[in-house]
């Protein structure tokens, strides 16, 4: 996080050293694209900025009444910033409107990916047991820290939740799953998160048994990242971020230590699972089975996500996010087949989840 954007009372509001990027590319859609080497660098994922310019756009004469101190903090920041060419060229009322409309963007973006895992969950468990485990990606700290901040970690929690409630609700009840699948691939568009296409990609040849036209489902899925790779190479632009620039002079991490950020990353959840086990040795109560085929989707989605995570060797502890769907599914049924008040359990791993990211337990970088 790089300096804060105001102090008062002693509140201090912190952002990644990507904001003011992502801001610039709100401000100047779409040329921003090509204008430094950040939006360069960041063509091949249009749709966070697309969205936060479809707000802004609207609303851009407000900047003019932006209050003066406001603006005079934006003209500080820029001067000290990490990355001064990113606040080239623009105005600060017009830089606080847009931060305002990307972060309107991650709390949309945020409530609709919880909806998701909600609706999900009470496909799973109890209405309360599901609320519960519901709340811990909302109480991760790739969201929480985020929530504030433009940035396209909202991703990492949508991407996952519309896995998990597409193998969850959509694909048992047998619903066409072609519309789907497009906006999985739209999704994408915000964070490249492709290994979600391994499980497209499995419920499409299940399905194309009884309708032959599932079979397009990985197309729809892959198709929108295709033809913005496709596009952005056409320009002459690099399909890559900083990161895997980055991956390629490291070490890659490899199977223990992405077991080790993962594990850091869900530390309290997994140990709530484990101690549960230990402690309630005996099955309270029979449990009704899970949506058909949702055990195999999640985990094929855990394999293919902690492939590759291990190919491209980078996971720090924050984007353990990714990894939510199994998560909460597994401690959702160890805490309902060993507790007759499993909801109580998880609210306990939620307390120590947010008690550990207080203590300073969470280093992402």
């Amino acid at each position: 996080m790089d300096a804060g954007l105001a102090e008062r009372a002693g509140l201090r509001y912190a952002f990644n050293w990507d904001s003011p990027g992502f801001v610039r590319l709100v401000v100047r859609y779409p040329r921003g694209f090509l204008e430094v080497e950040w939006g360069r660098q960041l063509a091949h994922r249009p749709l966070y900025p697309t969205l936060g310019w479809l707000l802004y756009r609207p609303l851009r004469p407000l900047g003019r009444w932006v209050p003066e101190d406001w603006t005079r903090q934006v003209q500080e920041l820029a001067g000290r910033g990490h990355q001064p060419e990113q606040w080239t060229g623009l105005d600060p009322g017009e830089v606080v409107v847009a931060w305002g409309a990307l972060v309107a963007v991650n709390l949309t973006l945020c409530w609709l990916a919880l909806w998701l895992v909600l609706g999900a969950l009470r496909e799973c468990f109890p209405p309360r047991l599901a609320l519960c485990l519901t709340l811990i990606p909302a109480a991760h700290p790739d969201t929480v820290d985020y929530l504030l901040v433009p940035h396209t970690a909202a991703f990492d929690l949508l991407v996952p939740a519309l896995v998990l409630f597409l193998a969850s609700r959509a694909w048992p009840r047998g619903r066409s799953g072609l519309l789907p699948a497009a906006v999985l691939g739209l999704a994408l568009l915000g964070k490249e998160l492709v290994w979600a296409l391994g499980n497209v990609a499995a419920e499409a040849l299940r399905s194309a048994r009884r309708d032959r036209r599932h079979i397009l489902m990985p197309l729809l899925a892959a198709g929108p990242v295709a033809l913005c790779a496709a596009l952005v190479l056409q320009q002459g632009l690099p399909l890559e971020h900083w990161e895997t620039w980055l991956l390629r002079r490291s070490v890659g991490l490899g199977v223990l230590d992405h077991l080790q950020a993962m594990g850091m990353g869900f530390l309290v959840p997994l140990a709530t699972g484990a101690t549960a086990l230990l402690l309630l040795p005996r099955p309270a109560a029979p449990q009704a089975p899970l949506p058909a085929g949702l055990a195999r989707h999640l985990a094929l989605y855990a394999g293919c996500t902690a492939a590759f995570w291990c190919v491209v060797g980078y996971h720090p502890v924050r984007l353990s996010m990714t990894h939510f769907p199994w998560v909460v599914v597994l401690l959702g049924r160890i805490l309902a087949a060993r507790s007759r008040r499993p909801h109580l359990w998880a609210l306990a791993a939620l307390v120590g989840f947010a008690m550990l990211r207080g203590l300073g337990h969470f280093h992402w970088y």
